[in-house]
């Protein structure tokens, strides 16, 4: 066959035709050369580029490609000032991009561009804009606007297209697309075509005044080829319709309340908070009306912020999984980790602003979100682009900081939290209802303890035993806790509520809670839980940081058991020496697994980390915060295939022999008794519970 032979319009549409099945894929399946201009080179221009592929490949097709440079400002005042060299900054871009991709099908796309420059059948050119006084140009002046494709046959006819279409998935079978296209066996249109191969050669051989192009680094094209497999037999490909396909068999099935969930948010105008128990699948009810909302949307901002770096890492997975990917144009990480990040953030806002793309998801984290770099980028810059703002562990998000990140700009908003009200905290809870809305659906333990999941025939969560294991307080730890207290008393009521010296009080409060945390008799019964424990695998200890040595000690040492901390310490960045996997990652990756018995934590392991092989917990240091304590009892209860249970051990301050502190530890006991009784009493083994707790 040739192009000759196939049923080709003049003119597609996205909204008339199927632009993959219909042109892409018959064209390139009967092509021998392609030459294509794309607007930026980045990982996913190529990789779309690569989509669709084999055929051609088979045919021992040769291809051309020019990329625009995507520079930013301060790329081009690094290149002219002598700092980084044209090739040091392209190289730096592009690994910087292709570590951040997330997408199998991409990866696997560039793969396969990587194996055509490894056997000759791939050029890539990369051109720079340039000024009329021969000046480099960054993507805010302008970039590579003209996008063509030429193609042609084994009896030499030419096929060139020229129009709307972008380098997404989403251009070729999703989004209101069209192009033109034209043929050299016609006279009419072949004049067309005569231009197009014009202006392709022109830019590719570099004979355009106002654009400067430059080999592809070495660099980036020794890696591509590292990427790539030996033999053409190993390569995967995939149709570019599977972009949008992607992991939509194993895409997670809503269940009815969820999806009342999402309606119900889309009722109360996008604004609400969605009250849900760990384990209940807050993100993935999130997702659905991320999902819902893009489809809805032209031009769409979403900013998703976590407590946590290593919470984005599992966003992503998440976001992958329920194949929404294929709907954005960028998925950007602003933490710690991207040093460039804010500075990325606001150029990728400019480009929205420009049409260069439309949609992109921002993970970032409460620090960030609430920083002055992040939201200056965001005030009043009159962006032509709705704004969503999740906010997931929004309790997190009610400190008097962090409140600066909630912005008016945010169009639409939706707040994730097991337990949405910060403790002793009237005001920020209050902020916080007001820029989310309200509650708009619940689904709480106690719920999710007793209702069955229709799909398993078993409850949402797993079923608990929760066991109270008694500490006393030494008579030198009880003189300093109640020191402190006559010294927090003191300084409230001699000075009066406007002269307090609140620091002061906050570090006399911090300091008496951590005798509570660390109290010496903690160790013993440790032990004697650890005795008592036929089974110690799947095991997590919670501790404070003060602990976590000695806890380490016992644990590894005298019971011999594998153990490995999970701390602030350990990298939450993926790393390429671990297959692009954090170091957070491998530590729970090697749980689940069985290398180790017993993971010991602080924080980390609070808020929304999936642990769900994890079956007992000893938690040993607690606060007066029930969330907190909730949550960490969240990581154990969580539905697992070989998990029919979770047992709970939870050290509690109990009075002691000494008589003249009598009173400080019934008020103790009693605040560590509220704490225990909202878990307590949902347990399978209530009334034991209740028979020590309160016949003591």
């Amino acid at each position: 066959m040739s192009f000759k032979d196939l049923d080709l319009e003049l003119h597609y549409d996205s909204e008339k035709y199927d632009l993959i099945e219909e042109f892409y894929t018959p064209v390139l399946s009967e092509a021998v050369e392609y030459y294509r201009a794309v607007g930026f080179f980045n990982s996913k221009s190529l990789s779309l580029v690569a989509s669709g592929l084999k055929k051609f490949i088979l045919n021992k097709g040769k291809m051309k490609l020019v990329c625009g440079a995507d520079l930013s400002p301060e790329d081009v005042k690094s290149i002219v000032l002598g700092y980084e060299s044209p090739d040091e900054i392209l190289t730096n871009n592009f690994f910087k991009d292709l570590d951040s991709l997330e997408d199998h099908i991409k990866k696997d796309h560039i793969q396969v561009l990587g194996w055509m420059i490894a056997n000759n059948l791939l050029d890539i050119k990369i051109a720079f804009k340039l000024d009329h006084f021969g000046n480099l140009k960054s993507r805010e002046d302008g970039i590579l606007h003209y996008k063509i494709g030429i193609l042609k046959d084994f009896q030499n006819n030419y096929i060139s297209f020229s129009g709307s279409n972008n380098e997404t998935a989403a251009a070729w079978s999703k989004n209101i697309e069209s192009f033109d296209i034209f043929r050299s066996w016609y006279s009419g249109e072949s004049d067309h075509l005569l231009e197009h191969i014009d202006l392709f050669n022109r830019t590719f051989m570099g004979k355009d005044e106002l654009i400067k192009v430059i080999d592809v680094p070495n660099a980036v094209k020794n890696k591509l080829i590292d990427m790539s497999p030996v033999e053409f037999h190993d390569l995967k490909f995939h149709d570019v319709k599977s972009e949008n396909n992607i992991n939509m068999e194993n895409k997670p099935v809503l269940f009815e309340y969820q999806v009342e969930a999402i309606d119900n948010w889309f009722n109360n105008g996008k604004k609400g908070i969605f009250s849900m128990a760990t384990g209940t699948g807050k993100t993935f009810t999130a997702l659905g009306c991320l999902d819902k909302l893009l489809d809805e949307e032209n031009k769409l901002v979403i900013i998703i912020s976590v407590p946590y770096q290593h919470l984005i890492q599992q966003w992503k997975r998440s976001i992958e999984q329920f194949g929404i990917l294929s709907k954005i144009d960028k998925i950007l990480t602003v933490d710690g980790t991207n040093p460039k990040g804010k500075t990325q953030f606001k150029e990728y806002l400019l480009k929205i602003d420009l049409g260069f793309f439309n949609k992109m998801i921002v993970l970032t984290t409460h620090v960030s979100l609430a920083s002055d770099e992040f939201t200056d980028s965001i005030k009043n810059k009159n962006i032509h682009s709705n704004f969503l703002l999740v906010g997931d562990e929004l309790h997190g998000l009610g400190s008097h900081t962090r409140l600066q990140g909630l912005l008016n700009e945010y169009d639409y908003r939706l707040g994730l939290s097991a337990t949405p009200e910060r403790m002793y905290d009237d005001v920020g809870t209050n902020s916080l209802f007001n820029f989310f809305g309200d509650i708009v659906y619940s689904f709480d333990l106690e719920k999710a303890l007793t209702e069955i999941n229709p799909l398993t025939n078993l409850t949402y969560l797993t079923p608990y035993e929760y066991y109270p294991f008694f500490v006393e307080l030494t008579y030198d730890e009880l003189y300093d806790y109640e020191e402190i207290t006559s010294k927090i008393a003191k300084e409230c009521n001699d000075k009066g509520n406007k002269n307090i010296n609140y620091k002061k009080v906050e570090g006399l409060l911090f300091n008496r809670a951590n005798i509570l945390k660390n109290a010496k008799d903690k160790f013993d019964k440790l032990r004697l839980i650890l005795n008592e424990l036929e089974d110690k695998d799947n095991l997590l200890i919670y501790c404070s940081e003060k602990q976590i040595g000695k806890v380490l000690d016992i644990v590894g040492n005298e019971f011999n058991l594998s153990v490995k901390s999970f701390t602030n310490n350990d990298n939450s960045k993926p790393q390429k020496s671990n297959n692009f996997k954090s170091d957070r990652d491998i530590i729970l990756e090697d749980f689940k697994n069985g290398f180790y018995s017993c993971i010991v934590s602080m924080h980390c392991l609070d808020e929304g980390v999936d642990v769900p092989s994890a079956s007992k917990a000893i938690l040993m240091c607690n606060s007066t915060n029930s969330r907190e304590f909730i949550q960490r009892v969240g990581r154990v209860i969580r539905r697992h295939e070989k998990k029919t249970f979770a047992q709970v051990y939870d050290m509690i301050i109990k009075p002691s022999k000494f008589s003249e502190f009598s009173e400080i530890e019934r008020k103790i006991f009693l605040k560590e008794k509220e704490r225990a009784d909202k878990i307590g009493k949902l347990a399978l083994n209530k009334s034991s519970y209740v028979k020590k707790m309160y016949g003591c």
